[in-house]
């Protein structure tokens, strides 16, 4: 009896020195992509240095203070990019709660059926051919 559970920790020692070497590669491929991105960056920030491009052209075009459309476009821009994230905000928090909801509702009642509703809350596909 007590081998088997000498073999039982060996088992779970190595498990676990396994599973953190995964853990820190994971943390080392994550930095190391981190550094070449900033690198990148940087290249391009330096090729870029100096010389008159597209997007010179019409952040200065947006920002002169003759013009009356700049103000107004970066506001729809902002205000869209805001609300494009905040959608894939809503649908992946939908997700998450989904599963705990399904949990609740077969508590309180296990006849429920599911009203088709996609994990993210979208119309099932074969309602958009009602």
């Amino acid at each position: 009896m007590d081998k088997n559970k000498q073999k039982d920790d060996e088992y779970t020692i190595r498990f676990l020195i396994i599973s953190k070497s995964f853990d820190l590669a994971k943390q080392v491929i994550g930095g190391c992509v981190l550094i070449v991105l900033a690198y990148i960056g940087y290249l391009a920030i330096d090729a870029l240095a100096g010389k008159t491009t597209i997007t010179n052209i019409v952040l200065k075009y947006l920002t002169a203070q003759e013009s009356d459309y700049g103000i107004p476009w970066i506001s729809v821009i902002l205000f869209a990019l805001w609300a494009i994230l905040e959608r894939k905000l809503r649908k992946r928090k939908t997700e998450v709660f989904q599963k705990r909801i399904k949990i609740l509702e077969k508590k309180i009642d296990h006849n429920r059926t599911s009203s088709g509703l996609s994990p993210s809350g979208e119309t099932n596909p074969e309602d958009k051919n009602l």
